[in-house]
């Protein structure tokens, strides 16, 4: 929260402003968490905008990536073991 100088007629109040966020990286990660929890690696998240928001969804790609190659190992794994 940031505090905003305001006037009044000759008097100066101070007034708490809050700041618009950006809350479309916060859905684009919601639906991509629950892509992956529905076992979907295929979709990244793509983002461009606060630098904040830009690297949080860069490691999400990431981790997905990572993820989807484990599933990829252990399912290979087991046709192996099926053999």
């Amino acid at each position: 929260m940031f505090w905003r100088r305001d006037h009044c007629g000759d008097q100066q109040i101070f007034q708490p402003e809050v700041r618009k966020q950006d809350h479309g990286a916060d859905r684009k990660v919601d639906d991509a968490q629950n892509r992956v929890e529905d076992g979907n690696f295929e979709e990244h998240v793509e983002y461009e905008g606060e630098e904040e928001f830009e690297k949080l969804c860069h490691s999400f790609n990431t981790m997905q990536d990572s993820l989807a190659a484990g599933v990829d190992r252990a399912e290979e794994y087991d046709k192996q073991r099926q053999r």
